[in-house]
């Protein structure tokens, strides 16, 4: 029996609606860590989950400002900082 085994990468895509738009959008593993890193520890997992989000979010609304594709490319934590 031949199964075939889908790729693994080191990311999680969140997908995102922005102006009613579906984008999947890979953020590497590193980007991921560091940003659960800097959360409030005293917020609920849901709030932590929500702002997390919302800065994925944030980073896909000015890739696509300039001009980019939102998944052209991974989101490194570079893409989050300011």
């Amino acid at each position: 029996m031949n199964h075939s085994v889908l790729p693994v990468y080191a990311c999680t895509v969140f997908t995102l609606n922005i102006d009613d738009k579906i984008y999947h959008c890979p953020v590497s593993t590193e980007a991921l860590y560091r940003l659960c890193r800097d959360q409030d520890s005293s917020v609920s997992q849901l709030d932590a989950y929500i702002a997390l989000k919302m800065r994925v979010s944030d980073a896909v609304e000015k890739r696509l400002a300039r001009g980019d594709h939102p998944a052209s490319g991974m989101l490194e934590f570079a893409d989050f900082e300011l």
